[in-house]
């Protein structure tokens, strides 16, 4: 017969495991790449993949480029995308999504990016985004947008830091505001995060110092190694709360055999 500390122990111990569980539950609606086991064109093709944008929101060129003296200009059709290995530091190599465009006849920042339709109405509440990317210095701004089955859309910008080094970044869809390094965000009236049908990633340079690797007819160019949409795991709060009432009732004890 097991005593009663034995039993607490028990239960803690399948506390923990809910805990553990919990972090690893929720399929991801977009899981592409993992930046170093798996290569990117399995996840998602080059074939599938829609060029873009073909606009800007009006948001991001008052409320984002405008403030920076910026002048953006769209170049939705002369991208080339390949998969290649791209090295940060000795050792430090990813197989990678690849985008290379041309630089702007007559100056300003030439915007490319890439979207990713999921062909349904995936609800992104209580989900985090996660993507990485090398973005050689000469690539100033980076964005992340979401689009509504209205075509509404809801996006956050981040500055690069020029530096030739990969770099993690996450976001909250429900966060309607600028958060962690990103310092611009905005949501066009009506965007519904319950019936979002893609997601689109691009950005904004003029000019790359650091050879593409493999070589490529254009000159500006990022990498990306890794993008995931995966829910948030809801067991772990009632796991925690578990785990503080073992802790009490253990407390309890001692103090009555004391």
């Amino acid at each position: 017969m097991k005593t009663p500390a034995q039993r607490i122990g028990i239960v803690a111990a399948a506390c923990f495991s809910l805990v553990g569980a919990s972090l690893a539950v929720g399929t991801p609606l977009v899981s592409i790449g993992d930046g170093r086991d798996q290569p990117w064109n399995p996840g998602l093709p080059i074939s599938s993949l829609v060029p873009g944008p073909d606009q800007l929101a009006p948001e991001v060129v008052s409320g984002f480029f405008a403030p920076q003296g910026q002048t953006p200009i769209l170049v939705p059709s002369d991208l080339q995308f390949n998969v290649l290995q791209v090295e940060d530091l000795p050792g430090n190599e990813f197989d990678s999504l690849v985008m290379s465009w041309d630089q702007p006849a007559g100056g300003g920042l030439a915007v490319a990016g890439w979207e990713y339709d999921y062909g349904v109405d995936p609800d992104l509440n209580n989900h985090m985004i996660h993507f990485s990317l090398l973005a050689p210095p000469g690539i100033w701004d980076v964005g992340l947008e979401l689009i509504d089955v209205d075509g509404d859309v809801r996006g956050w910008w981040v500055p690069m830091p020029m530096t030739n080094v990969w770099q993690n970044y996450w976001i909250d869809p429900s966060n309607v505001s600028a958060q962690g390094p990103f310092t611009f965000a905005f949501t066009q009236a009506g965007f519904e995060l319950d019936k979002v049908q893609s997601i689109r990633l691009y950005e904004a340079g003029n000019s790359v110092a650091i050879p593409l690797p493999q070589g490529t007819p254009f000159p500006v160019w990022n990498a990306w190694n890794h993008l995931e949409v995966r829910p948030i795991p809801e067991p772990l709060t009632s796991a925690l709360g578990m785990i503080g009432l073992v802790t009490l009732t253990v407390t309890l004890r001692r103090r009555r055999v004391v």
